[in-house]
């Protein structure tokens, strides 16, 4: 059987607290527990579905954000960004190869028993389980 014809992995951030946090944390409760009933009701036909909650990961967005932080609280990017890394476990922001490569483990054979998770990949920094 082909894998791919039998995974769904939804990939969204975890809420990191750069604005709309509210809102933010709101729509990935959601998701997540959309994830969760569609996993139970999908899993009867071999389809798995997956959460992936990602951290703060390099992207041209995040970026955007951390210059937009700088700019209102008056301080050099870099400066916002050593801080945010300073707040995560492993002291730096994720690759995006990083949040492929799980997606693509999700989506293989190798993950066909794993169904119905929210996965964080954020350096250790969600504060639990």
């Amino acid at each position: 059987m082909n894998s791919l014809q039998n995974r769904v992995a939804l990939v969204g951030g975890a809420s990191q607290g750069l604005g709309a946090a509210c809102a933010h944390a709101l729509a990935e409760a959601g998701v997540a527990n959309w994830a969760k009933t569609l996993s139970r009701e999908l899993g009867q036909w071999g389809i798995t579905v997956n959460n992936v909650l990602t951290g703060f990961t390099k992207t041209e967005r995040l970026d955007y954000l951390f210059k937009n932080r700088a700019e209102k609280a008056g301080v050099s990017k870099e400066e916002i960004l050593k801080n945010i890394e300073n707040s995560i476990p492993v002291k730096r922001l994720g690759e995006p190869a990083e949040i492929a490569a799980a997606v693509c483990f999700l989506c293989s054979d190798a993950a066909g028993f794993i169904n119905g998770i929210n996965l964080p990949i954020d350096g250790g920094q969600a504060r639990s389980l």
